[in-house]
């Protein structure tokens, strides 16, 4: 024989005994203790959820909400209601309303979105307004400059640190860079020993690092063969045929300037 629910007689499955659901066993409790049958259903209030106005259902007399999650959105809004009020009492603009982003150079208006104040997050993250073009915000939100350290114009990028140049300035400054490390180069004039002759003299080696040079190489290539001075030209070095050696192109770029003893504490 099939055995049913004793409050609302649907049938019973699994390890079910009496009732199906604890609402069953809920009202059927406060039907007992209220003297009536286990299965009237009068004892449900027949009201309306406070927040989806759903009608309530399986519930205490007591319910003002059909589920938790409408118990849950409705204390969260009432939450938010308190606070609009609050705010609307001290002045303050609230959620939904038109106002002036607080950025003193923006002044771009805009909808207002919880307890946002800037129309982007560029104006809320930086307070320092120094370095910003007073011409270089948008219709929509603000736009971070820097001004150049040369000419003055702003660049529409952010700098990595250091000195801020635009592009044209850095290309200068880079260009006197080489005149100047060139200078005395040019100064002391052309090497009076070529290449074939400083490894007829000294052997194919590179003075570094002791590897046989490939002479085969361009001088342009990384391992081919280039004429080091064993005191740099910067320093007051000449070429002197003394002062003049073979290296590899990547053994002398990593060298530099750096002095013979320098170079041997730094390996």
């Amino acid at each position: 024989m099939k055995r049913t629910c004793l409050a609302c007689h649907k049938p019973l499955v699994g390890s079910q005994r009496k009732w199906c659901s604890n609402a069953c066993t809920q009202r059927a409790a406060f039907n007992k203790k209220a003297g009536r049958p286990l299965d009237a259903r009068t004892w449900i209030p027949g009201t309306i959820c406070n927040w989806c106005q759903g009608e309530i259902s399986n519930r205490g007399p007591q319910a003002r909400y059909c589920s938790n999650r409408c118990r849950l959105d409705a204390g969260h809004h009432a939450q938010l209601v308190r606070r609009h009020r609050d705010q609307q009492s001290a002045g303050l603009p609230i959620p939904g309303q038109l106002i002036v982003c607080r950025h003193p150079k923006c002044q771009v208006s805009f909808i207002k979105k919880h307890s946002q104040l800037y129309c982007s997050k560029e104006c809320a993250v930086d307070a320092n307004w120094r370095y910003r073009s007073p011409n270089g915000f948008g219709d929509r939100c603000a736009v971070y400059f820097k001004p150049c350290h040369d000419c003055n114009t702003f660049i529409t990028r952010k700098a990595r640190g250091g000195m801020v140049l635009c592009e044209p300035c850095r290309k200068v400054r880079l260009r006197a860079v080489d005149a100047r490390r060139n200078h005395k180069r040019r100064a002391v004039g052309a090497a009076t020993m070529n290449i074939k002759e400083l490894a007829a003299r000294d052997g194919e080696r590179c003075h570094i690092c002791s590897r046989k040079i490939d002479l085969s190489l361009s001088g342009m290539a990384k391992w081919g063969p280039t004429i080091d001075h064993i005191l740099p030209v910067s320093l007051g070095g000449t070429n002197d045929p003394n002062n003049l050696t073979l290296a590899h192109r990547c053994c002398n770029t990593r060298r530099g300037n750096r002095e013979p003893a320098q170079m041997l504490l730094s390996a």
